[in-house]
């Protein structure tokens, strides 16, 4: 009886452990300064400057690490796109990915993307 037990739990864990899971999403952030675009009163500098963050956590629940992913994403993408005067960033999106391995171990990675915008004044 007990070997059976031994054998439905070992059995359990190995299932669960083989079921990996993951998620990849995109999250929208508005900005309600408005800034005329629909001119040609600006040009792109620079196409894809991006920053992420990554952050790990045993058995996929206990924290290793600082867990402000979108803080530290967004902190290197302003580092990557060293903005200057007159310079903005456009077309701001977020991936968020997370990925199990085998339930012991998670990765959750931030990635922030834009384009860099010069207004020219006109």
């Amino acid at each position: 009886m007990k070997k059976i037990v031994l054998l439905a739990v070992a059995g359990a864990l190995m299932v669960i452990g083989i079921s990996g899971c993951g998620m990849t999403g995109a999250a929208q952030h508005s900005i309600q300064t408005q800034v005329q675009l629909n001119k040609a009163n600006y040009t792109i500098a620079k196409k894809g400057v991006y920053g992420v963050a990554t952050t790990g956590s045993a058995l996929c629940s206990i924290p290793l690490g600082d867990s402000s992913l979108w803080r530290k994403a967004m902190a290197d993408l302003h580092k990557n796109a060293k903005l200057g005067g007159s310079q903005a960033l456009a077309n701001v999106t977020w991936d968020f990915k997370f990925t199990s391995y085998l339930g012991f171990w998670c990765v959750k990675q931030a990635t922030v993307s834009a384009d860099v915008i010069q207004f020219t004044g006109q």
